[in-house]
């Protein structure tokens, strides 16, 4: 496919491509779920921010390098799968997921989890062993209920 001169390569990739397809698809039928894993994504379509009713957001398996603030227009989101990407840092704008119960972060180059999280009482994350979690007695380093 030639390449656009006003796109960046990475949004005229097939993994891009299919990721708006499924994001579209997703819009259409009000879906709750949405697996947007093994996309080669480096960055987060815009769009996705328009799924308010997500529940579940699967972004595993990429090579997404940061978490975009768009993602905490997903108020209904109860589970968010990072795992396996190039994350570094996690944005103080997760915290407004009040509905946020598991997310997923192990295997990304992420030091420290902000203590800005602590505030979401229920949730768990999982994530290696060397990244320092928030003080909240809820969490569970890296289990699966």
């Amino acid at each position: 496919m030639p390449r656009e001169p006003d796109k960046p390569a990475h949004e005229q990739s097939t993994g891009w491509q299919e990721a708006l397809r499924r994001i579209e698809e997703a819009r259409r039928n009000k879906a709750y779920s949405l697996d947007l894993s093994g996309l080669r994504l480096k960055d987060v379509p815009d769009s996705l921010a328009q799924l308010t009713h997500l529940t579940e957001l699967d972004l595993s398996g990429n090579q997404i390098t940061a978490v975009p603030n768009s993602l905490a227009q997903l108020p209904n989101l109860t589970t968010l799968q990072l795992y396996v990407n190039q994350i570094i840092a996690i944005p103080d704008s997760l915290a407004q997921l009040t509905n946020l119960k598991t997310l997923y972060l192990n295997n990304n180059q992420i030091t420290a989890i902000p203590d800005s999280l602590a505030q979401l009482t229920t949730w768990r994350y999982s994530t290696s062993a060397k990244t320092r979690s928030p003080p909240s007695p809820t969490l569970s380093n890296g289990s699966r209920s």
